[in-house]
């Protein structure tokens, strides 16, 4: 499926957020996108993973971005 074209050409970069479960599910745990990666994840792990997370980023361990289109839809992640 071909992403949808952006409406006004704009992507921005949120940290991660406490309510991000449902997208690391939906990234994480699709045996699609995952089994090049060694498989997908289980989803009920998910909700310990961003806990932890949302605080490497509140004790500046780590930077995870959550990337969002121009209609506020997360569409990846990037983390440094």
């Amino acid at each position: 499926m071909a992403p949808e074209p952006l409406q006004n050409g704009v992507m921005r970069l949120r940290a991660v957020r406490p309510d991000d479960v449902e997208v690391y599910v939906a990234m994480r745990c699709d045996p699609a996108m995952m089994t090049p990666l060694g498989g997908p994840q289980d989803p009920a792990r998910m909700p310990a993973k961003v806990a932890r997370d949302v605080a490497a980023m509140a004790a500046d361990r780590d930077w995870i971005y959550m990337i969002e289109d121009d209609a506020d839809r997360t569409v990846g992640t990037v983390t440094i």
